[in-house]
């Protein structure tokens, strides 16, 4: 049975949990996206319908309204498996820099330089990657305030303590976004008013990855 989508009148409504953020950086398993739940997101469909090439209908049972139907059903589709891939790349560039940084107080001259360039070249990555997702979430979260306020500091030292905190920092935040944007496209379990967003959200916490990448690599 074809589930019938809410309208636009319900847009200031987006899919929200708040279930505890997972351990570590397991990478997403696409099979864990609920694609029935996600298609019903009223965001989702109001914004990815705009360039529908079939006009909108009310008649349930129309050809119109069911092509239409099935078209933004493939966008949202396409528009999470998206997401998917994005953050997935986000997390193993961050990962990368996580494991370089170990490197950084090796004995062996040539791997503390290899180190080196490999930190550089995961912090330029996951600077730019969670830029870009953030841009894109942000086409569709258009009314989800940017309100954080994040101090990004780089302690003395850092460099030689391996960018340890710098590091613990740039991870927590990139295991922050995932757990909302996991909560709101991949499995959703009920619903909330963004006006009930109180505290920093994915959003601001790619905006803070981004931050703390920059931070490091700025004093490599």
């Amino acid at each position: 049975m074809r589930t019938v989508h809410p309208r636009s009148r319900f847009g200031l409504i987006v899919l929200f949990t708040s279930c505890l953020c997972t351990a570590g950086f397991a990478a997403p398993q696409e099979e864990d996206i609920n694609y029935e739940m996600v298609r019903c997101n009223p965001i989702l469909r109001q914004v990815l319908s705009a360039n529908s090439p079939y006009p909108d209908s009310t008649n349930e049972e129309s050809p119109e309204y069911k092509f239409r139907e099935n078209w933004v059903d493939n966008q949202v589709d396409h528009f999470v498996k998206q997401t998917y891939t994005k953050l997935s790349e986000l997390k193993a560039s961050v990962q990368r820099a996580s494991s370089a940084c170990s490197e950084l107080a090796a004995d062996d001259s040539g791997k503390r330089t290899q180190a080196l360039v490999t930190l550089r070249q995961a912090l330029v990555k996951a600077e730019d990657q969670s830029k870009d997702l953030r841009t894109s979430l942000s086409m569709v979260l258009v009314e989800l305030p940017a309100k954080d306020k994040f101090d990004v500091k780089v302690s003395r030292g850092a460099q030689a303590a391996g960018f340890k905190a710098e590091i613990e920092s740039l991870s927590e935040q990139t295991a922050n976004a995932e757990r909302f944007i996991r909560d709101y496209f991949f499995k959703p379990t009920h619903v909330t008013s963004l006006a009930d967003l109180k505290s920093a959200n994915m959003l601001d916490y790619l905006k803070r990855v981004e931050r703390i990448a920059r931070a490091i690599r700025e004093k490599l």
